[in-house]
């Protein structure tokens, strides 16, 4: 049999978040490497950890350097003892008068360079936060240094120093450690090109090698061309490869070299094999993994952070695991455990009419699952609608065919009617505290009314009442009931709280105020003020007495008397020397009215705040003193001057990419990396990703740009690149007997953009995977653009089956049976089984049978023999009905004790316990009842043998 079906991919992309943690990092100032004229990390990290040993290293500096050439150094801050947690470090290059000397460019890592415009120095410094230790002893940056070619027999002078950062957010406890290199400028020698370093891919598939190169010599300038285009001394974000470099100088001396990148297999997590759960709510769906190529052994991740390959515990629903092997390379797969449909209960009620009338509904309508259903309440009826039922809560227990089963309950409610009542309250009058009452009357009860107040009393009037809510609920003789609630106001006594008054700050002036709360009294409160003001809690007052009466709406009163004060004669003062001024996009920066109000007090208030110069730009980053007037409303004038600093604090921006589409692994059609900056970007560089020299995965790939502008502001970009697979389709013909290796799969990509090769797991190679037996297949296939996917396929393990077409396990004239032969070769031979007695029948319908399970047996021309399922019959006739209806066991359900109920000419031998498949669990010869069931959960048959014949009833066991 042949079938073409369609595998359906779901695409998974896992994004590394970068956690910067600026808010709990401040970059130091510049100016603190241990050159001439400047100081360390131990000027501001001391006392130093006594604990902690270690050295910084300046590497890659050759004895002689030549005019004209590259260098790549490295800045190495190693531990040797202790526990620092990150390191971070400052580096200058100076000449012999202590000036900036040569070009740094292209830093690596979380690294910077800066240029000072106070200082006039340039550094090459970490930026954004210093860099973990992690599990290493060492922490590294790089960064490329050109030498001047007109600065012959000048000394360059490396100065740097670091710190070995305990990790507390202080600067004590830590250790500051520096360093210094000389060497002398020459002309350049002959050209002398070497590898200095080769960093391999570490994961397969990935973009992660790196090649350096060591130049001496030469006439400058020098031309770099590599075999992948690039046309720097140093490529990085590399595939594996081999890689040919030609470096040329000026005097078109030449140099060629050669170095390969290798990376290990790539690393392919696998499904092995999936079971779906058995109904819904179990957890008993399995799944076994694996994986090949990458660095075995490899690391299992769920969801659930359980690291088991073989799982046998799962709920039905999508998973992606992440696989990691022994080098840190990880892959993702995704797997679904497939769940039957939900039984759906539709469960309601339909409350008494009246109380006590003990006339209620409860119903279901199930659906779902899979029909029949058994239905089973709590009150042993097995009917989908239930009647005459008291008001409460009833249970109702569902099972299908398929053996799965749903809990449901639903609420009878009971009958209502209202009882009528009237209440009645008498307010506190002024000169009393606690002399509020309510009265309730009924003007229609059936019989004695039952009272009951929130107070305890049980009178129909209460009295002496503090002020407060008072709840009451009454019933009748008919259970008709009735509530309210009361609130007693508040007694007489008027008070004032929270009373504030604020004077005047200086003579003259109206900016006094009285504020106040009223406690007690019945509100809305009146207030008459003497002199007359316009509200209850006045401001703009000046000084003087100001007489307050209030009157409450049972007209209570109550007098007080406020006095304000008021005098000024004080200079402003400055109250913070230096002002921040930040730069706006434009590179504007001014001094706002607010700020210098806030820089400038006085105690009766301001008149005007000027400053000799309020306009500045990026050219004045820095500080300085700009001259100060202030005149306070008084005419007290303050000649000082203050302390301006610009500041740029707005990081460059780099343009928001949209995600990039391809079917295609290399050779994009790769953006343009676009920056703007209020000062001007620094320097631009791909922090994490690919690049667009690189191969690109299949799925979601994101490269990561870091922008770094003059201030040393930093930003990042994040490029989505997004390549897309081909479909892939599959052409099935299934083995013609299990075990004959005769089955075939033909797999196609039928809208690929280029060819695409395929390596079976087997080793064959091509789209067609001949002469096998059914199982899984893994087809590992390649495009010409680099582009790698993996594909698993099942085969079945036979064409030739017997498929079942009909089946009624019980009736009153016994089961019926009805298959089909289907596949092999014609003519067929079969023989049919009860348990394992060979019946006579030679038809593929049975009809009349006893209980019992049944198999077919069959072989076709070819000699292939396969066997059926088994198919459980429990056939009844009318004497067994008589038996089923007079043997009853209750409770069902239960959670761990049965009884059973038989009529007394019925006499029990014995029981046993089934599952649904027929498969004894338990035994009883002679049972004492009630039947113990503790510990056995799950719906299962009941076997109860007795001198009239064999009843099985289906029952069901709850966990306690």
């Amino acid at each position: 049999m042949k079938k073409r079906t369609t595998l359906l991919y779901t695409l998974f992309a896992t994004i590394t978040l970068i956690a910067l943690f600026t808010n709990q990092y401040v970059a130091p100032d510049n100016g603190y490497t241990g050159a001439p004229g400047e100081g360390t990390c131990a000027d501001c990290h001391s006392p130093a950890n006594a604990n902690f040993t270690g050295q910084v290293q300046i590497t890659g500096i050759p004895d002689q350097l030549f005019a004209g050439q590259e260098y790549k150094l490295n800045i190495e801050v190693h531990k040797f003892r202790g526990n620092p947690a990150y390191a971070g470090f400052q580096m200058v290059v100076l000449d012999q008068n202590n000036q900036d000397i040569g070009t740094l460019n292209q830093p690596t890592g979380v690294s910077g360079i800066i240029t000072d415009r106070n200082l006039l120095r340039t550094y090459f410094k970490n930026v954004i936060h210093p860099t973990d230790f992690g599990p290493d002893s060492v922490v590294t940056w790089s960064v490329t240094w050109v030498a001047p070619e007109d600065k012959t027999n000048a000394t360059i002078n490396f100065y740097a120093t670091a710190i070995l950062a305990n990790g507390d957010s202080t600067a004590l406890g830590d250790l500051a450690v520096k360093t210094q290199l000389s060497r002398i400028l020459t002309e350049g020698g002959p050209l002398s090109v070497e590898i200095a370093n080769v960093t391999n891919v570490q994961c397969g598939g990935d973009s992660t090698g790196a090649i350096s190169l060591l130049v001496q010599g030469g006439t400058a300038p020098l031309a770099y061309q590599w075999s992948n285009g690039a046309s720097t001394p140093d490529i990085q974000s590399l595939p594996a490869g081999s890689y040919t470099v030609t470096v040329t100088d000026s005097d078109t001396s030449q140099v060629i070299k050669s170095v390969t990148i290798t990376e290990p297999a790539v690393l392919t997590p696998q499904v092995i094999s999936t079971t779906g759960v058995a109904c819904n709510g179990q957890d008993n769906g399995t799944a076994i993994l694996g994986a090949s190529g990458g660095t075995p052994p490899y690391q299992f991740l769920w969801p659930d952070a359980d690291t088991s390959r073989v799982r046998t515990n799962l709920a039905a629903g999508d998973y992606i695991v992440l696989v990691v092997d022994q080098a840190g390379c990880a892959g993702t797969i995704a797997l679904n455990i497939e769940a039957n449909v939900f039984i759906q209960t539709n469960a309601g009620s339909v409350a008494e009419s009246t109380p006590g009338a003990q006339d209620g509904i409860a119903y279901v309508a199930p659906s779902g699952g899979t029909p029949p259903y058994l239905i089973v309440w709590n009150t042993g009826a097995n009917t989908d609608t239930i009647r005459q039922l008291a008001p409460g809560t009833y249970t109702v227990v569902i099972g299908d065919l398929s053996g799965c089963l749903v809990q449901d309950s639903v609420v009878v409610g009971s009958g209502t009617c209202p009882l009528e009542g009237n209440t009645n309250a008498d307010q506190p009058d002024c000169a009393s505290g606690n002399a509020g009452s309510i009265t309730v009357s009924f003007p229609n009860p059936t019989g004695q009314v039952s009272i009951l107040w929130s107070t305890g009393d049980t009178t129909p009037t209460i009295q002496d009442l503090a002020p407060g809510a008072y709840f009451i609920f009454a019933e009748d003789e008919a259970t008709c009931t009735f509530r309210d609630t009361v609130v007693i106001q508040s007694t007489g006594m008027i008070s004032l709280d929270s009373v504030r008054l604020n004077h005047p700050q200086c003579d003259g002036t109206n900016d006094g105020s009285i504020t106040f709360t009223i406690n007690g009294g019945v509100p809305p409160y009146r207030l008459d003020w003497t002199p007359d003001l316009p509200s209850s809690t006045p401001d703009s007052l000046a000084a003087g007495t100001y007489i307050l009466t209030i009157f409450d709406s049972n007209n209570c009163t109550s007098k007080d008397t406020f006095e304000l004060l008021g005098d000024d004669n004080t200079l402003p003062f400055i109250l913070s020397p230096s002002i921040e001024a930040y730069l706006n996009d434009d590179g504007q920066a001014r001094v706002s009215y607010d700020q210098l109000t806030q820089s400038v007090v006085d105690n009766c208030g301001m008149d005007t705040i000027t400053l000799s110069r309020n306009a500045f730009t990026c050219a004045d980053l820095g500080s300085l003193q700009v001259a100060l007037t202030a005149k306070d409303l008084a005419g007290n004038t303050l000649n000082d001057s203050v302390t301006i600093i610009i500041l740029d604090t707005l990081n460059p921006v780099i343009e928001p990419f949209d995600t990039l589409f391809a079917n295609r692994c290399t050779g994009l059609n790769y953006p343009q990396i676009l920056t703007r900056d209020n000062c001007g970007v620094d320097t631009v560089f791909l922090l994490q990703g690919t690049g667009p020299d690189g191969s690109f995965a299949v799925g979601m790939n994101f490269d990561i740009y870091q922008a770094i502008d003059f201030s040393g502001n930093p930003s990042l970009g994040i490029l989505p690149v997004y390549i897309q697979r081909p479909a892939v389709y599959t052409n099935l013909t299934l083995p013609s007997c299990s075990g004959r290796s005769d089955g075939q799969i033909v797999i196609d990509f039928p809208d690929a953009n280029t060819p695409i090769s395929t390596i079976w797991g087997n080793g064959q190679t091509g789209d067609t995977l001949r002469n096998i037996p059914g199982g899984s297949y893994i087809a590992f296939s390649a495009d010409t653009t680099g582009c790698f996917f993996r594909d698993t396929v099942l085969l079945g393990s036979s064409s030739f089956q017997v498929l079942l077409d009909s089946i009624v396990s019980e009736s009153p004239g016994g089961g019926y049976l009805e298959v089909h032969l289907e596949g092999g070769t014609e003519p067929y031979e079969f023989q049919w089984f009860r348990e394992d007695n060979a019946l006579a029948d030679t038809t593929l319908a049975l009809d009349s049978l006893e209980a019992g399970r049944y198999h077919m047996k069959a072989q076709d021309d070819t000699g292939c023999k396969i066997t059926s399922d088994d198919y459980l019959i429990s056939g009844t006739t009318a004497r067994q009905n008589w038996l089923t209806q007079n043997i009853v066991v209750y409770p069902n359900p239960t959670n761990g004790k049965l009884w059973i109920r038989n009529d007394p000419h019925i006499m029990i031998q014995e029981i046993s316990l089934t599952n649904l498949l027929g498969q004894r669990i338990k035994q009883w010869s002679h049972p004492i009842l009630p039947i113990d069931f503790s510990g056995i959960s799950g719906s299962y048959l009941l076997k109860i043998n007795t001198d009239q014949g064999t009843v099985i009833k289906h029952i069901l066991l709850l966990k306690p």
